[in-house]
């Protein structure tokens, strides 16, 4: 079976202006490089959607292995343009897909996931959804093809999804502010870095 990973890197990370936020060091690597380097071990083809300055991203990752970029030129309408831009290049039978800015997704997370079936599957954590989303080949094209939804949230809520309960609070850390960020370096203090 053939895993693939979709990473959104679109946006204008105008929260964190004058810095971009997928750009900023985590002890000695960016907040996309961790996101990307989480599915490694269980993605063959990781798919990147630029969008925003997008020369800016290719440059900063352009370095590691299996990545595909992928420009969305309709980012301005939103994460799920990326979504859909993303998926019209995947091929894999099962997708991950992931904000750029989620680098505290731990392994057992991935695996767990990917031990179970389902068309949608959302990883939870006390109660609360996270990320990754993992999505089946059928599930994929169907998003592709609507138009009638404006988000992922949005078409998870009138499709049917399976709910993964996980033992990570990493699923549910993001980065948008700078208040994020120190919060993130708190935790990674906290929990004894990578």
């Amino acid at each position: 079976m053939k895993v693939e990973g979709i990473i959104i890197a679109a946006g204008k990370s105008t929260r964190m202006y004058p810095k971009h936020k997928l750009l900023l060091d985590l002890n000695g690597k960016t907040v996309i490089e961790r996101s990307i380097e989480s599915l490694y071990d269980f993605c063959s083809r990781i798919i990147v959607v630029t969008g925003h300055n997008p020369q800016m991203i290719v440059e900063s990752i352009g370095h590691m292995d299996n990545l595909e970029f992928v420009q969305n030129d309709k980012y301005e309408e939103g994460m799920f343009s990326s979504i859909k831009a993303g998926l019209l290049a995947a091929k894999g039978d099962r997708i991950f897909l992931m904000p750029g800015d989620c680098p505290f997704v731990g392994r057992e997370v991935f695996q767990k996931m990917l031990s179970m079936e389902g068309d949608i599957l959302l990883p939870s954590f006390e109660g609360v959804h996270g990320h990754p989303v993992l999505l089946s080949k059928d599930l994929a094209a169907r998003i592709r093809e609507d138009s009638s939804s404006v988000s992922l949230e949005e078409y998870i809520e009138k499709s049917k999804f399976s709910v993964v309960q996980v033992d990570d609070p990493g699923i549910l850390r993001d980065i948008d502010t700078p208040e994020d960020y120190i919060s993130a370096l708190e935790y990674l203090s906290e929990s004894g870095g990578w």
